[in-house]
């Protein structure tokens, strides 16, 4: 995030848009680079109580295409997932892929039929004409691989045992899709992927962020945010717009990462808010002007009130 500087700035605007800048997404994000999470999916959810008490597991082939899993486990719905998933461990970004994704995709319990998600993830970038690993290695500024050796000139962001499977079913480094060569790879420090992924998806967001001409940090007076507006907005955590949208009584600070001794659980109350008086304006009386093709223009009196 330093790298590309897709980090929000504080107390003040960023100024950041260029107009040069195309902010559409790649297909290549698209269709490989951001499909990394897909390793993280578990092979069950769960609900919570009120108390963040696992009330069931629920193996996630049973989930797919069934929305009638929110109305179960005594209406927790939609509030006792988003309370498991606050509170629940996510699976390593890596090589893995939970079987419930893996093997039993949009399982047809009536015929046993389903899909593979990773194998579909593959088939995809290929459809798409996606450029090989090597290519984007090189589109990144890192070194491709010359060979299958975890060494100089061969796979040197992947370990000699990641390296080897890589060899039992590529003919060559040439060959290795992105969605198998990216996602296999060892993550960065302090990241959950590796230098390509991390390349093509901090490229994005880089994209998104200054290509966007509405990006809500641009000091623009007419289409933007006041100051005082900007800072209210990056006050508020996920955590608080939780709180407001569920069901939820406490929770951590910070959402996405487990509750512990610096992150505990708190009530919502605490969290900080919204400051929607920063947006008020005062009302105004409006003359309305109708248009009549047969009349042409006369004034219409109202008091017609205008609210933002």
């Amino acid at each position: 995030m330093k790298t590309y500087g897709i980090y929000s700035s504080e107390g003040s605007f960023s100024n950041c848009y260029n107009p040069k800048i195309d902010p559409t997404v790649s297909n290549v994000f698209g269709v490989a680079a951001f499909r990394h999470g897909h390793s993280q999916i578990p092979d069950i959810q769960s609900f919570t109580d009120k108390n963040f008490h696992t009330q069931t597991d629920t193996p996630i082939e049973f989930t797919f295409n069934r929305p009638k899993f929110l109305l179960a486990n005594k209406g927790c719905g939609i509030d006792g997932i988003a309370r498991w998933l606050a509170s629940d461990t996510q699976n390593h970004d890596d090589r893995f892929i939970q079987e419930g994704v893996r093997s039993l995709l949009f399982l047809d319990v009536n015929t046993g039929s389903s899909f593979d998600l990773p194998a579909l993830n593959i088939q995809r970038g290929r459809d798409h004409g996606i450029p090989s690993y090597n290519a984007w290695r090189k589109f990144c500024g890192l070194k491709p691989a010359y060979h299958f050796a975890p060494g100089p000139g061969g796979l040197v962001d992947h370990t000699p045992e990641v390296a080897k499977l890589l060899a039992s079913v590529y003919k060559h480094p040439e060959d290795i899709d992105l969605f198998t060569g990216g996602l296999s790879e060892t993550p960065v420090p302090g990241g959950v992927v590796g230098p390509t992924f991390a390349c093509i998806i901090g490229q994005q967001f880089y994209n998104l962020k200054h290509g966007d001409r509405f990006w809500y940090e641009n000091n623009f007076p007419y289409t933007g945010f006041t100051l005082d507006q900007l800072n209210s907005i990056k006050r508020v955590k996920l955590s608080k717009v939780m709180c407001s949208n569920l069901d939820i009584r406490k929770i951590q600070p910070h959402a996405t990462k487990m509750p512990s001794k610096i992150n505990p659980r708190t009530t919502c109350e605490s969290l900080p808010g919204l400051d929607l008086s920063l947006w008020h304006e005062n009302n105004h009386d409006v003359d309305i002007v109708v248009v009549s093709p047969s009349r042409g223009v006369s004034p219409y009196s109202s008091n017609f009130k205008r609210w933002w």
